[in-house]
This record gives structure tokens, sequence and C-alpha cells, in this order.
């Protein structure tokens, strides 16, 4: 070995990285292309389908692992042994020139030859030596400070193991790395890498951890490395993918047609596009690393589903979203002829109602028009819960709408509705299901909502309210409260009774504060319901009370027992109020107020109770947040009292002298006040629920105490 002077500059390296190998796995490729990982789809029609372009690169960068060096770098030194002895080579490299501590296996023999053309640097004399004893069937291991040049078969039990991903820790020569894959299965690498790594490199492969471990010298194990970065790329997000959803033809028939179209598997795109029916949606998902593949596959998927021109009926199923089935089946019915079908008429009050503000459409344009211009029978319903005939299914859960039966049965549309599944089932050509899909899809929309804040009152009349509470509200005692007729007079002052609407933003609270104020207030009942639109919103808070309606006793026998006929009553404070939400926003109740009470009977012999009865029905409109009053109902409570000395009060004629009369009075009023607030939407109803939670957990009341 002689020692020369030289200038030789390696590349810097660096350890395989712990970031995504893929450089462009994030940014946004070409052609307003979007990366997989926003999830975002194409500005396209809805029709057409969804395309996720991805990033279009599959390889990463591949990353080489520096070998740490073993001293200080100087001149450099040229090395030339021909068939030297391994222990001279080891000896003079070693220990003379690298000044490390080593040991020679005692199964090591022979002679190697290591010549170089220019002079090494320091740090790269022990990896030319070790590729030298590789091709002797030696290898370097490295324990500690101590180097041992043993036989390769015994390295592999002697090496250690190092963690990827730690440069520092990475020894010079034979060792054992674990290499832990992130995008792609360990089998699968093992399989790219077995071509070009050497034999016996990969020890074992984990596909549960998804790693490998691999060994070698630090130069093989640096080649392996730099292979499996670039294999171990973003698959997901280099590949683009499509959803075309199909309106006439079958997923698996459009596919099978696709793949002639590509060639399939043996054709020139084979393995660049992949084709899949997704049966449930009635849809094909096409998978392609060219994003300009899918554009061309979602022109050939517009003009291979056509429906065929053909009468043969299909069956169609959809699966209502926000309604009922029978519901949808009923309203079709009468959409078409006018009549209602055998569902209960009103379970049609479900049916999502237009928003207000938004413009009612059109629901079935020209059903009965078709593209010949002729004017066919219209489609009629079926009560028939299975298509093409045959008995009906008993308790299979299903719901059929049926219309006008006139026609051979033939040429009619059958719609039956599956309560279990809550869907329709449909049989009817082509062209009839898209009308009826379109109007299905106008129908099957969410509900609209009414949240009913209600408060059911007694007033005390005395002193500014003995005319009672509408004549303090006329008064003008309160600026806030006014009196309103709206345009169609929904709202009227009327006799007896009367109704008001606060537009000047006052609430419930404030009313009843304001009548707080002046006299005694007792709230009955403040209930906070939610309910859907064309439903009825019922609360009940008291007792039932049975009546005796009549008495019987036999007259044939003796001593018979007296027989009651007995009937119970409902009494309390008992509401019901059903919405109704036009496209306005005006809120139309039907309202229902009752608050009864037990008193003894005085016009009957019966041991029965009398039920004392004060009880609105009314159908008022009011503007979406305002609050709406009714009362008008006043009860008149008089008590006999007598006081004075005992006995002597009682005597004939003259008690009078030690005794008195006193008459009390009591005038009290029913008032009833409702503000409705319509919910459109999941996030006003979670802002409705949250608000509502707040109020329950506030420390302050929400109405006023009973005084």
């Amino acid at each position: 070995m002689t020692a020369a002077t030289g200038d030789l500059q390696l590349p810097a390296a660096a350890a395989r990285p712990d970031v995504p190998v893929n450089p462009t796995a994030s940014a946004t490729p070409e052609n307003g292309s979007i990366p997989m990982q926003t999830l975002s789809s194409e500005a396209v029609a809805p029709t057409n389908g969804e395309i996720y372009r991805g990033t279009g690169s599959f390889v990463g960068r591949a990353t080489r692992a520096p070998t740490p060096a073993t001293g200080k770098p100087d001149d450099g030194t040229t090395l030339n042994f021909v068939n030297a002895d391994i222990a001279d080579v080891a000896k003079t490299v070693l220990g003379d020139y690298l000044k490390v501590n080593y040991v020679i296996d005692a199964a090591v023999q022979g002679g190697i030859t290591l010549q170089t053309s220019r002079p090494l640097q320091r740090d790269e004399v022990l990896p030319a030596l070790e590729q030298s004893l590789r091709l002797a069937g030696l290898a370097i291991v490295q324990t500690g400070d101590l180097y041992r040049v043993v036989p390769v078969a015994d390295a592999t039990r002697q090496s250690g193991v190092v963690q990827l991903g730690a440069p520092a820790a990475r020894t010079p020569g034979f060792g054992i790395e674990i290499v832990p894959l992130r995008f792609i299965g360990a089998a699968e690498m093992q399989h790219l890498l077995e071509s070009v790594a050497p034999s016996g490199a990969i020890l074992r492969v984990d596909p549960a951890r998804n790693l490998l471990l691999i060994a070698g010298s630090s130069q093989e194990r640096a080649a392996i490395l730099d292979n499996v970065s670039l294999f171990d790329a973003d698959w997901m997000s280099g590949m683009s993918f499509a959803l075309l959803p199909l309106k006439s033809a079958d997923a698996k028939s459009i596919v099978a047609e696709l793949n002639q179209v590509t060639g399939g598997k043996d054709g020139p795109l084979g393995g660049l596009v992949r084709l899949t029916p997704i049966e449930r949606m009635n849809a094909v998902l096409a998978i392609s690393p060219q994003p300009k593949y899918l554009d061309e596959l979602r022109s050939w998927v517009s003009r291979l589903d056509r429906a065929q021109e053909t009468s043969e009926k299909r069956i169609y199923v959809y699966y209502v979203q926000n309604g009922r089935a029978s519901d949808l089946a009923n309203a079709l019915t009468k959409v078409l002829y006018g009549t209602s079908s055998s569902t209960d008429d009103k379970s049609s009050s479900s049916l999502g109602a237009t928003a207000p503000g938004e413009v009612p459409q059109q629901l079935l344009g020209q059903l009965a028009t078709p593209a010949g211009g002729s004017t066919p029978q219209l489609p009629a319903f079926t009560d028939r819960s299975k298509v093409g005939g045959g008995p009906e299914a008993a308790d299979t859960g299903t719901a059929s709408a049926s219309g006008d039966t006139s026609g051979d049965a033939s040429n009619r549309m059958h719609i039956t509705a599956d309560e279990r599944n809550n869907a329709l089932l449909i049989l009817a050509r082509p062209h009839e299901y898209e009308q009826i899909e379109a109007a299905l899809t106008k129908l099957d929309v969410p509900p609209l909502q009414v949240m009913l804040e209600a408060a059911v009152a007694e007033v005390t009349l005395t002193n500014e309210l003995r005319y009672g509470i509408q004549y303090f509200f006329k008064s003008g005692s309160s600026h806030q409260i006014t009196n309103t007729t709206t345009s169609n007079g929904s709202i009227s002052a009327s006799f007896p009774g009367f109704a008001y609407s606060f537009t000047s933003g006052p609430d419930i609270k404030v009313v009843l504060n304001a009548l707080e104020d002046v006299t005694r207030v007792d709230v009955l009942s403040s209930p906070q319901i939610l309910v859907l639109n064309n439903q009825t919103a019922s609360l009940q808070v008291g007792d039932q009370v049975p009546i005796a309606t009549q008495e019987s006793v036999s007259t044939t026998t003796s001593d018979a027992p007296i027989v009651n006929s007995i009937q119970y009553h409902d009494t309390g404070v008992i509401l019901k109020v059903t919405p109704h939400v036009n496209e306005s926003g005006l809120v139309q109740l039907d309202v229902s107020q009752e608050v009864s009470d037990v008193g003894t009977t005085t016009s009957s012999s019966l041991n029965s109770p009398t039920i004392q009865q004060r009880k609105i029905n009314s159908t008022v409109a009011v503007q979406d947040g305002e609050t709406v009053a009714l009362g008008g109902l006043i009860k008149d409570s008089r008590n006999r009292e007598r006081t004075g000395i005992p006995v002597l009060q009682d005597i004939p004629y003259l008690g009078n002298l030690f005794g008195a009369t006193n008459t009390n009075g009591t005038r009290t009023e029913l008032l009833v006040m409702i503000t409705p607030h319509v919910i459109q939407g999941v996030q006003k109803l979670r802002n409705v629920t949250d608000e509502l939670r707040r109020k329950l957990g506030a420390t302050a009341p929400l109405l006023p105490t009973v005084r």
C-alpha cells in the first residue's frame, strides 16, 4: 500500500427520511387536477360523475444512507494488493492505516486482490476492503470498537440489528436493518427487490407489521434502501379515480363494454385502466394513473348509458331519504289522478314542505307525453305488493298505492311502497321512470320543523285589569304590545275572546313580566315542543277523573246492587297545536287549549264530580318568531263565609245580631301565548337545541315567579 496525493469529492447523502418519500404528493398537479387527499370532485354535472385526480407520481426519491467516516480526511491512499494473504491485508489496512482493533476468525484462510486506480479518502478504504472480502465469502462485523473478519455464513448471527432512520447508529461492515414500509405491502416489496437485491439480503418479511429485515454490507444495504425509497411511494395519491353513476344501463354491462373499448388486460391499456362495477350504486368505478384516460372513459359512459328504445319494463328501487315511502306513493297518486290512494290520506302530511322564500318546482313535467309526441294511456298504480301479478304478500311490511285501474294492465306502471325498507319499488319503462324519479327527487326533501314556545297563564283581574287583559293592552300600559290584523284576516279582535300578535319584538317573558307588574300571574304550563310541519304537538298535565254517567239497579231481584257506568275524563292543562308553514314563511297555527278543574255536582243527583272547563279552539297565522296571544276566557269565583259567635249566630231571626256573612269574589282570565320558530336544516336544529340546553342550565328563572 502506497500513499498518493489526490482529490476526490463524494456527493453528500442522507439517511432514508421519516417523511413521505413522494415529494410531490401534496402538490396540485397540472390542468387544475386535485390531489386525492382533498376529496373534492370536479365541477361537473352530477349525472356526468365525479373525478378525483391524483398526482400522477408513483416513484419516490432515492436516498442513500451515508457510511460513517472512520477518521479524519487526508490526502488519500492507493491500495495495491495482489493475491495477498488475508491476515496481512487486514493488518495493513485495519491495524496500520485505520488504527482500529480487529480480530480474524480462525476459519478465514486464503488471499485476496485489492487494487485501486486512484487515491482513496480515509472513509473509502474500509468499504473497499469490505467489497474485496465479500468476493472471497468473508465479511467485516463491527462490535463496539472491535472489527471482526468472519465468514459470511457466521456474520448474520454475530451482527446487531439497527433500526432504519438512525444514521448515527449505522455501523460500517456487515449489518442487519429493520425497514418499515409506509405505502406498500412488505410481501409486494420483497417481490420487487428479489431481482435486484443480493442473494440472502432479505432475511424475513413481516406482513402483520409491514416490515422488512435486510442484511448485508453497508454498500449492499444502502443499495437496497435506495430501491425501497423508489418503490415505497404513496400509490393512492398518485392514482386518479372516477365514480360514474348510471341512469339506464346496468353497471356490469357497461364495464364489459368498456373493457372491449380499452382492450382489457391484454390490450395496450392493460394495467393502466381498471374498471369495477359498483352494483349498490349502479355506478362504474374507474382507476387510472393517467387522469386524461378518466375523461375519455366518462365520455364513453355517457355514450353507452342510454335507455333502450323498447317498451320493455324494468324494476327500479328508490330508497326514500327524508320521508316515508307510503306518503310519497300517496302524493304521486294525487298528482297523476287527483284521487287518494289506498294509503291513509293523512299520512301525506309528513312530506317535506317548500322552505320559506323558495319557489315550488314542477313535479312531473310532461309525464304523459313520450318522445314520439303521442298521448298514451296514463300509467296506473297497482295495489299488489309483488310486481307482475300473483297473490298479495301477507304481512310483508309494504304498502301499495292505486289509482285509475281502467285499461290494459300490461301497460300500467306499478309503484309499491316497501315500508319495512322505506323504499319504492317501481315497475316502469325507462322514460317513465325518468319522470317519476324527477318528481321523487323534488318530493323527497327534509321536512320543515317548528319549535313551539308556549305559555299558559292564569291572570288575576284586579285594579287595571278589572275589564280584562284585552283592555289593558288597548290602554297603552305597555308600549311594546300592539294588536295587529293581517291582510288576510287571520288574526282579528273578536268577541268573546281576543287574539293579539306581538310584532315589535317582545317575547313571552316580556309579556308576563308586564302583567306581573300590575297583578298576580300564575303560569300553569310553559312547554317548548319541537314538531314536524303539519303534525300535531300535544301536551297534557293533569289527571283522569272518573265520572259516573248513569246508575242502574235490577227491579226483579231484591237487594240488588247499584251498578254505575264510569267514564274517565282528562282534566288539567291540555294543549294541542298543529303548525302549517307556507311559502312566504307565515305559520298557521291550529290551537286547541283547555284548562279544566273538578268541582262539586249541583245539577244532578249522581255522586259524580262536575268538570269546569275553559277551552279555546282557534286558527291563527303569525310570522316566524312572532308571538300570538289568545285570551278572553274569564272565570268568576265567589265564596260565602259565615263568621260570628258560636251557637248564638245560629239562633233563628236573632242570629244575624251575633254574626255576619261575607262574600269573596275572584276573577281570573286564561291567557295562551305561542311563539313558533321555523327550523330549516340540521344546523339550525342544533342551534335551537343548544339554546334550550343553555336555558335549562341557567340559574335565572325563565318565567316570573308565582306570587
